[in-house]
């Protein structure tokens, strides 16, 4: 069964490295739609615990690569935030 690595990028600070969101280990799927729904079904649980509650703009991505690295998918999540005028 081919294996997809799921690499995360967070645009906000946060408290880790530079390599802190690549996936070392990858994931046993069988196919390139299985790898998308699994990034789908994710993200928004992802997002619930790493967005800050303190900024109003930040963008949460996610890339899939295959076992040759080349990335198959990409999704992203965006929280833009305004208060009226």
């Amino acid at each position: 069964m081919p294996c997809y690595f799921f690499d995360l990028s967070f645009d906000a600070p946060v408290m880790f490295g530079p390599d802190a969101g690549r996936d070392q280990i990858g994931t046993e799927l069988p196919d390139v739609d299985a790898a998308r729904r699994t990034a789908l079904e994710f993200m928004p649980r992802y997002a619930a615990d790493i967005f800050r509650s303190d900024l109003d703009h930040q963008t949460l991505r996610l890339q899939v690569r295959d076992e040759d690295g080349q990335i198959v998918y990409r999704a992203m999540m965006l929280l833009s935030g305004e208060r009226p005028d």
